[in-house]
């Protein structure tokens, strides 16, 4: 299939990326154009009320939201030069060797608007286990895991916006939907346009691409999620267990809410169930956290640990009123 344009999102300030991102594409016989991303630091009050739903403007963090508003300019963009086909890509991309022979042998359906060259839990089979409660709340389309042909099938779900293609038309949609209307992860939310039967969005059935950050994560907390680094939650290793377990859903004052904060809520209810004084729960996530607080990353342990005291003593004070 012809390609017309390859779009880049890139931070100013990440020249590097920006370089090795370029090199990877030219390799293949492409000329990117670099797309400087909305930087999740600038955003102001007028942003949030021009581009962003009530609900996102409360609960994502400023980098989905900055995200989000970096892959409209793409298609913003792409639609500007008249471009008929384009390649949307952030700037951790790796690329296959073959990728532009693959690319070529491409026949997507006249209805596409969406071909995902690079995704997680978009097997054909459906996903793994680590994404069937997801795949609940977000829903899947009618026809999911119809083969279009040996290359394209239809998804179940399809995440992760590291290197995708989108139509023309799929570009028009998308500015459509999204205007004024960012509400979620930029994946996410084009996952429920796509469940919805808004978009029609395709993934090859053999990826062409992955993604650095998904598979090297290390951030807080970072005992834990080093001890998993070598444990992935996608067949074809391209998202590691803690960048799963990190990825937040929503922001509430600046900290993450994802499968850890989650996980530390219970075991701070547990140990109140189970009479364990909070002194020694203390001790011990304050062990567990001593790596981030040697990293400076007091933020997120200390509304952690605050969190954890609320749960520890709602659940106190329940029990004494039984």
């Amino acid at each position: 299939m012809k390609i017309d344009g390859v779009y880049v999102i890139n931070l100013e300030k990440n020249n590097d990326s920006w370089e090795r991102t370029r090199k990877t594409f030219e390799t293949n016989g492409f000329k990117p154009n670099r797309i400087l991303a909305v930087d999740g630091n600038t955003l102001s009050e007028e942003f949030y009320k021009n581009n962003c739903t009530l609900k996102c403007s409360t609960l994502c963090s400023n980098k989905m939201i900055a995200i989000a508003a970096s892959h409209i300019k793409c298609w913003a963009e792409m639609l500007n030069r008249g471009d008929k086909a384009a390649i949307i890509a952030e700037d951790d991309v790796v690329l296959v060797t073959d990728f532009k022979k693959k690319l070529e042998k491409l026949q997507p359906p006249t209805d596409w608007d969406v071909l995902f060259l690079g995704c997680f839990a978009c097997d054909s089979a459906g996903p793994s286990l680590y994404f069937q409660a997801y795949n609940l709340y977000l829903g899947k389309p009618i026809d999911a895991g119809r083969k279009i042909n040996n290359n394209i099938h239809v998804p179940h779900m399809a995440l992760g916006t590291h290197c995708y293609l989108v139509s023309e038309k799929g570009a028009k949609r998308l500015l459509e939907l999204f205007n004024g209307n960012i509400d979620d992860h930029v994946d996410v939310q084009m996952q429920k346009y796509f469940s919805n039967g808004k978009l029609k969005n395709y993934s090859i059935s053999s990826l062409i691409s992955s993604q650095t950050s998904s598979k090297n994560f290390s951030g807080f907390p970072r005992l834990f999620n080093n001890a998993l680094k070598g444990i992935f939650v996608t067949s074809d290793k391209g998202m590691s267990l803690p960048f799963y377990l990190s990825t937040p859903g929503i922001e509430i004052f600046g900290f993450p809410v994802n499968v850890w904060s989650g996980l530390f809520v219970i075991a701070a209810i547990l140990c109140s169930f189970f009479k364990v004084e909070f002194n020694i729960l203390l001790q011990v996530t304050v062990l567990i956290f001593l790596p981030d607080i040697l990293k400076l990353d007091v933020k997120n342990v200390c509304i952690m640990l605050f969190v954890m005291y609320v749960s520890y003593t709602l659940c106190e004070n329940a029990r004494a009123a039984v």
